[in-house]
């Protein structure tokens, strides 16, 4: 079993692993092959028996790192699935899932839902999602997709037709783009030491250090791992809920930084 997955401060990292599976970076598949098959006009092909995809809802779609890596790429498995952890609202990702799979000749066996502590500090006060990371009805219901995925069961998540809506709105007003993303509105605290970690974690390649700190290009994903693992808490968003940091407490920086 071959999962991909794609993180800003672990969560779906530590869904991925609870798979069993041989885990491959979403954002380290783009870096790697940086569109030279695209070019040759052939698509990446990943070949295994099962192939799963686990990642985290961005405005109730399929973050935009997700959405290049299965547009671009070809599945050969026998049985394909998908897990999308959300925070307040999980949107209707098993629809856009479906569109972006449009013409594939390999289509989802499975989707399925996770609710963990949402990392989206504009939203949420990360003390209080820090303190429901350990929550027991979350280990459960991750356990249960596990078993779910181990006996190869079939079921796609009934999207609501609110959701249904919601999602196609929030894609239609391009609410998480690639470009300027949210760097228009991170600040940089004295705080910050240089040490290039922002740099070295960000999935796009976006950030380069100078000696007055963190310079943004015009590719950041709105993933705000730069700003949630910075071990000095130097970067700030204008309207952040407070100052305090979240990182799913089964994985460690150093996770992060190897695996993107």
């Amino acid at each position: 079993m071959t999962v991909f997955y794609f993180t800003s401060t672990g969560n779906s990292l530590y869904a991925a692993r609870k798979t069993g599976g041989k885990l491959v970076s979403i954002s380290a598949e783009l870096r790697r092959y940086s569109n030279t098959e695209i070019k040759n006009g052939e698509m990446p092909v990943y070949d295994d028996k099962e192939i799963g995809v686990v990642f985290p809802v961005y405005g109730l779609a399929v973050p935009p790192a997700v959405r290049e890596f299965l547009q671009k790429s070809q599945f050969v498995c026998e049985y394909l699935f998908a897990v999308a952890a959300y925070g307040a609202f999980s949107g209707a990702i098993a629809t856009h899932l479906s569109q972006l799979m449009e013409g594939k000749k390999k289509q989802f066996d499975y989707v399925e839902y996770l609710k963990m502590p949402d990392n989206y500090l504009p939203i949420a006060d990360m003390k209080n999602e820090q303190a429901k990371a350990e929550n027991p009805k979350m280990e459960a219901r991750l356990t249960s997709i596990c078993r779910d995925i181990a006996d190869r069961r079939n079921m796609i998540h009934k999207d609501s037709a609110f959701f249904k809506f919601m999602t196609k709105d929030h894609l239609k007003k391009d609410s998480y783009a690639v470009g300027t993303g949210m760097t228009a509105n991170i600040l940089l605290s004295d705080t910050c030491t240089r040490c290039g970690v922002c740099r070295k974690i960000c999935p796009s390649d976006n950030i380069t250090m100078t000696e007055r700190g963190p310079q943004f290009g015009s590719s950041c994903m709105s993933c705000l791992a730069c700003v949630q693992n910075c071990p000095n808490t130097a970067l700030h968003l204008k309207n952040e809920k407070s100052s305090f940091r979240y990182r799913n407490p089964h994985v460690e920086l150093k996770d992060l930084l190897e695996r993107n």
